[in-house]
């Protein structure tokens, strides 16, 4: 393994004063933001998840009124559209939380999203990112399978362009099985999301804040692993530990051909946090071998709120064998709550690569509006002193429907 390089120093010593003044933060008023699945899904350790559930498992305000994604209390629209009463039970549909089918434990939902790119000096892009099922079946506490299906490549339509791209493809995101033996311990095995940082936590693109993703994921690591894992959460000092031990012991699944998928890797991840004064810290490593060659990752991560503010920052450092790989990469991002449903969002990005061009300073710089919990619009510019293969300047606006 190369030695750690000394350029990403200062940048890991501003990023450990940051993760100190996370300890020291007071308690904060700011709600978290819409990353938690309309269905039970996937390890997203949200800091209200102590929060008291409504009989739907709506987390309750103060007043006893269940709260949409974004912390505001749901409207008489946040009642199911429709319930039938059947012999398996109530069969029940809800906007942004799917069809619950009776006692069975099944849940059906899933979310689409259009997408508008256009780079500078480049003509714009419109396109149906996709259509994404979700199914949950969870007929008791230990046994539970968790399916995404997406259904991408609808249409393509170029602003210069008269004819429309479309061939549509079907593909699993995720796909897997957990048997859980309480909170300390859940086994995995399939395809889930590789649990590195904070943004690869939030298993879809309407739950992020900005249409566009910090740059360094797109090189760094695989989006998902094919394999095993153990995963849980415990209660030590007052707070929430998650953590997360897995491996890619199989070939991937429909895997993405960017950045090369891995033959195997192994890694680990723990975030500890105290959901009453809003805080958490994170670190993650991963080890990856592609045609038996390994490159190492390593990262620290924090978040938290102070008021209306919401802070998140992620450190990455990887070095090894694999070719393209060897980085460092660090980013910051605030988001200000300006009305409830509607939120300032600015995000500075340092990506080095180590031999190679690709070196950028980035800045995203957007809004996020969320009028309803099942209706997510974002839309950011990108601005870099420098446009690389990675990294180019432009505007990019997403709308989402959850249903």
């Amino acid at each position: 393994m190369a030695a750690f390089p000394s350029k990403p120093s200062t940048a890991f010593a501003v990023l450990l004063a940051l993760y100190a003044g996370v300890l020291s933060a007071p308690p904060a008023r700011c709600e978290e933001p819409p990353s938690e699945l309309l269905l039970e899904s996937e390890e997203i350790p949200v800091l209200d998840s102590e929060a008291p559930l409504s009989d739907s498992g709506a987390p309750l305000s103060d007043s006893g009124a269940p709260l949409s994604d974004s912390g505001a209390p749901l409207s008489d629209s946040g009642a199911p559209l429709f319930s039938i009463d059947s012999p398996l039970g109530d069969i029940e549909y809800e906007l942004g939380r799917g069809l619950s089918l009776g006692d069975t434990g099944l849940h059906v939902g899933g979310f689409t999203t259009v997408e508008f790119d256009r780079e500078d000096g480049e003509p714009g892009e419109l396109e149906l990112d996709g259509v994404n099922f979700l199914v949950l079946l969870k007929p008791n506490q230990y046994v539970s399978g968790f399916m995404e299906l997406e259904v991408g490549d609808f249409f393509r339509w170029k602003t210069n362009e008269s004819s429309v791209e479309s061939n549509p493809v079907a593909k699993f995101e995720r796909l897997y099985g957990d048997l859980t033996i309480g909170d300390p311990l859940t086994l995995r095995t399939g395809k889930f999301q590789t649990p590195v940082g904070r943004w690869n936590l939030v298993p879809a693109e309407p739950f992020v804040w900005t249409p566009i993703e910090p740059a360094f994921l797109e090189v760094a690591f695989d989006e998902h692993q094919t394999g095993t894992a153990a995963l849980g959460t415990i209660h030590p000092f007052g707070g929430t530990l998650d953590y997360w031990v897995y491996g890619q012991v199989m070939d991937p699944l429909d895997a993405s051909e960017d950045p090369d998928p891995a033959d195997h890797s192994v890694g680990g991840r723990v975030q500890f946090g105290r959901s009453l004064e809003q805080w958490s810290i994170g670190s993650s490593f991963l080890a990856t071998e592609i045609g038996g060659q390994w490159s190492y990752l390593g990262g620290l991560d924090a978040e938290f709120s102070i008021d209306r503010l919401l802070v998140t920052s992620e450190f990455t450092l990887q070095q090894g064998a694999i070719p393209d790989r060897d980085l460092w990469d660090v980013y910051v991002q605030g988001v200000f709550e300006v009305v409830p449903t509607f939120n300032l969002v600015g995000r500075y990005e340092r990506l080095d690569f180590e031999g190679r061009d690709g070196d950028a300073h980035i800045g995203d710089f957007g809004i996020a509006w969320i009028p309803k919990p099942y209706l997510h619009f974002k839309a950011s510019y990108r601005v870099t002193d420098k446009q690389t293969e990675e990294v180019r300047r432009g505007l990019s606006m997403s709308f989402s429907f959850i249903f």
